[in-house]
């Protein structure tokens, strides 16, 4: 029985099964780990900064050896239940020798959280870091946004985002520019397929958070599953 467009359950879940359609992802997600325990040997980090109340609502930053730095943050993926910062410093010494300070969070996760808490507290990550990049030689004028897969779902939600009506003291510009990578943008086919069992996403939140991708900001997508 198809349920959604030409997919059946089994095909579905195909689609959404990255491990599967990758055979040798061991081997990748290895090498990840290793650049990114080297990064954190290699420069300096401050971790585990609260910005929320929650547990899960901290950061880490690489400042940049440079002041006034361009600042990247970066919204780590994980299907929003699995992940943490952590797994991703390399993406800090991607960025270093660009003299760009960056900033990984970390978020609660579903299903003890819902998607609107995570996409909430990843609101509030960007505030904490607006009033405070300073002290880490990051411009707070000058703050991009990245993420990887749910991570550029949550990226794309960040864009979207009514900042003056999220916090009276921020700006409605104050992200200059988004690169959401192999982004999960439609939320419908997630809540029909396997990764649901562990998110229990119902229609109506799905629907909800669909469509943070389409605000009219600098943009940039790649790999959409949908």
């Amino acid at each position: 029985m198809l349920i959604y467009k030409e997919y059946d359950k089994d095909s579905l879940d195909k689609q959404y099964n990255n491990r599967f359609n990758v055979p040798d992802h061991e081997k990748h997600l290895a090498q990840w780990e290793s650049l990114s325990r080297e990064t954190e040997k290699k420069y300096s980090v401050h971790k585990n900064i609260p910005y929320g109340k929650l547990a899960d609502e901290k950061l880490d930053i690489f400042p940049s050896p440079q002041s006034n730095s361009k600042t990247l943050v970066f919204i780590h993926g994980g299907y929003w239940y699995k992940h943490v910062a952590a797994d991703f410093y390399l993406i800090a010494d991607a960025f270093r020798s660009d003299g760009v300070t960056t900033v990984l969070i970390d978020y609660p996760l579903m299903p003890v959280f819902s998607m609107e808490q995570l996409i909430m507290s990843c609101r509030q990550a960007i505030g904490w870091i607006c009033r405070n990049i300073g002290k880490y030689n990051g411009n707070p004028n000058q703050l991009y946004v990245s993420g990887y897969s749910a991570g550029a779902h949550l990226a794309s939600m960040m864009m979207a985002t009514d900042w003056k009506k999220f916090d009276h003291t921020l700006n409605n510009d104050i992200i200059k520019g988004v690169c959401a990578i192999s982004g999960l943008y439609n939320l419908l086919p997630v809540q029909l397929c396997y990764v649901n069992d562990v998110l229990q996403m119902d229609k109506a939140t799905a629907i909800h958070n669909i469509n943070g991708n389409r605000r009219n900001r600098s943009f940039f997508y790649f790999g959409n599953y949908a």
